[in-house]
């Protein structure tokens, strides 16, 4: 199957115009424009088309000669004929490459031969006729009275000449037109090869195939299995073999060949589109294969990248909508446009509607004009890029009454770092409000309950010590009565004292923290002054006392006087009688600390982080015989906090348990 006999005989037609208007325009006589003229192109042509198709120009020679003799009998010069078949064979070129029709060598031949062999037919037969013409000229003149034989015969061969000159300069341009076919061979961006004979003889190869198989291979004059041993186990040669067989082409379609290209036994993975054309001698068999196709490695591995960047991008998606499903916050994407380019399954059960259908729909429709006139601020600061969380109370919901809600929008920003929507994370936090509303009435009873209850304790309670203080005095006691009078008295004092730690934390709570008067003080004097105290109600521990540095500052001594009675006495508690109690203070620079340290068992861990909150204590057996009850850390945190200061513990079964004050001069 010849592509350009196919084209030629589609185009007929428009190729004897083309000629036509070639000719009328470039040569003088008229009579290439007859009917007459036209037919016998057209013969031209389907006389080419019939060689293309045999894949060579027959012997003894063409039908074309007719069209030559015809020429030259109605007075056509010679070089006029010559210049209208250049003239043919151009339009025929010209319509190749408008086209784009990729011919083969064996065609390239065929079209060559076959003008060269019309010209040189043309040529062979203008020498006799003009012969004949010059003799019969002189017979002429014999008979009307001139010499009564001719004197001889002259032939006139300058137009001889001048056909051959002719006739080369043709050559040469067919011989330029196969040369640049051959450089379109060579230059062409798809892979061409010619293989000749059965056993697939690389006759011609170009630049792209030398490149895909390698660089530095020996082709040309070996056959395929000889110049490429790799592609045999790999069934290529056999492919070209059913080619050459069937006569029938055979099309691959992104397949993947392996070469050593780099003659190292190391074999590179490439991936091509090729056809395997079979070529066809003068009889019509298969003598070649022509080989066509492109390397599309570089579009494969482009797309199998987007294909495994698209499952990625499937499977993130797929991720992300798992995860904020699972949250129960809605999570949306709201585009410049304030149209919802995301939502969570949190919107959808929100709203009521599936989520796919607030894909697209404006902010303001989906909310409700109601809450969009509350929201609608919010939702322009987030367009124009702003990141903020704020809670609203009382916004309307679509569907009756209102929400209580809290709502964190950030900026979505394009490819250039410019706004181009939010994202906004809205909680609906209306029963949790009131939740922690009626908590905090309810502590806040309980708490203005206990005030009141300690408030109203401390009067009778300091009658009675003050009444077992008097009785304590009396010299007539005996020594029975005198032991109930101090039992009496240490209860009442205790009492007072858990009074005044629920006034504490009233205070601490409700009030507003702990008030404190300041005024010059020595923590080192304070310490030492309490510690004091302390020990004289335990005679029977040993108290250790250290100090450095300047303790000098602003405080409020009573407030630290509680502090640090506070602190010793649960050391005190808290640690096995044979062990000593230690109590330092020392200044440095601007900040003066407080430190107590008792041995024994260590504060749980899991205690740890809540040992300051109130009612809590450092170890979960019941306090039954002294008073705390578990406010005594919560107060001594208020009153350092209240200071600006700040107390930290530590507590290791190795090291024992440290509390620190740190406290700003």
């Amino acid at each position: 199957m010849s592509a350009l006999a196919e084209l030629i005989e589609s185009e007929l037609s428009l190729l004897v115009r083309r000629w036509t208007g070639q000719v009328q325009d470039q040569l003088s006589f008229e009579a290439h424009a007859g009917p007459d003229v036209h037919g016998q192109v057209q013969g031209v042509l389907r006389e080419l088309v019939f060689c293309l198709r045999r894949g060579a120009v027959p012997e003894p020679g063409l039908r074309a000669s007719e069209h030559s003799f015809q020429r030259h009998r109605m007075g056509c010069r010679l070089e006029a004929l010559v210049r209208a078949y250049d003239l043919l064979r151009g339009v025929i070129m010209d319509l190749m490459e408008e086209r784009l029709l990729p011919v083969t060598l064996s065609e390239v031949r065929v079209l060559s031969d076959f003008f060269s062999t019309a010209i040189r037919e043309g040529v062979s037969e203008h020498h006799p006729r003009s012969e004949a013409l010059v003799a019969r000229l002189a017979e002429n003149e014999g008979q009307e009275g001139a010499p009564a034989r001719p004197l001889g015969t002259m032939t006139d061969i300058t137009g001889l000449k001048q056909a051959a000159d002719e006739r080369e300069r043709l050559l040469g341009e067919v011989e330029a037109a196969r040369n640049r076919l051959l450089s379109v061979f060579e230059n062409a961006p798809a892979f061409l090869a010619l293989l000749k004979g059965p056993e697939h003889v690389m006759e011609v190869v170009n630049t792209p195939y030398q490149r895909l198989v390698g660089t530095g291979r020996k082709l040309v004059g070996l056959s395929v299995a000889e110049a490429l041993p790799e592609v045999v186990p790999q069934g290529f040669v056999a492919l070209l073999d059913g080619v050459y067989r069937t006569g029938t082409p055979y099309i691959g379609n992104e397949t993947f060949a392996r070469f050593d290209r780099q003659g190292r036994g190391e074999l590179e993975e490439v991936c091509v589109n090729f056809v395997y054309q079979p070529l066809r001698d003068a009889r019509g068999q298969v003598d070649g294969i022509f080989v066509f196709g492109f390397d599309i490695t570089e579009q494969v591995q482009s797309r199998q990248r987007a294909e495994t960047l698209a499952r990625k991008v499937q499977a993130s998606e797929t991720q992300l909508r798992q995860v904020t499903d699972a949250i129960p916050v809605l999570v949306s994407l709201v585009t410049a446009e304030e149209r919802y380019g995301f939502a969570n399954k949190a919107y959808e059960d929100w709203f009521g509607h599936p989520r796919e259908t607030l894909i697209g729909r404006p902010v303001r429709e989906v909310i409700g004009e109601a809450a969009y006139a509350v929201l609608g601020p919010y939702v322009q600061r987030g367009l124009a890029g702003e990141s903020f969380s704020f809670e609203q109370h009382g916004v309307p919901y679509r569907f009756g009454g209102t929400r209580d809600v809290k709502v964190t929008f950030n900026p979505y920003r394009d490819m250039n770092g410019q706004p181009d929507g939010y994202v906004a994370l809205l909680q609906d936090i209306t029963v949790q409000r009131r939740m922690e509303a009626a908590l905090k009435r309810q502590a806040e009873f309980e708490q203005h309950l206990i005030g009141i209850v300690s408030h109203d304790l401390r009067s009778p309670l300091g009658a009675i010590h003050l009444g077992a203080t008097a009785m304590a005095r009396r010299e007539d006691l005996d020594e029975r009565s005198r032991k109930s009078v101090m039992r009496i008295q240490n209860a009442a004092e205790r009492a007072i004292r858990m009074v005044k730690d629920l006034l504490d934390f009233t205070q601490a709570r409700l009030g507003g923290g702990i008030r404190i008067e300041r005024r010059p003080t020595n923590l080192h004097e304070l310490a030492r002054g309490v510690v004091d105290e302390v020990e004289a109600a335990y005679p029977a521990r040993e108290l250790r006392v250290r100090r450095s540095g300047d303790g000098r500052g602003s405080w409020d001594p009573d407030r630290l006087s509680q502090v640090v009675q506070n602190l010793v006495t649960n050391a005190l508690k808290y640690s096995p009688d044979d062990t000593p109690i230690q109590v330092e203070t020392f200044g440095v620079d601007g900040e003066v600390t407080l430190s107590v340290h008792n041995q024994g068992a260590p504060i749980p861990p899991e205690l740890l982080a809540s040992l300051f909150q109130p009612l809590t204590r450092g170890t979960a057996e019941i306090d039954t015989a002294g008073r705390s009850v578990g406010l005594g850390l919560y107060i001594v945190q208020s009153i350092v906090e209240a200071h600006g200061g700040r107390v930290e513990v530590q507590s290791t079964a190795e090291v024992g348990t440290t509390f620190t004050v740190r406290l700003s001069r």
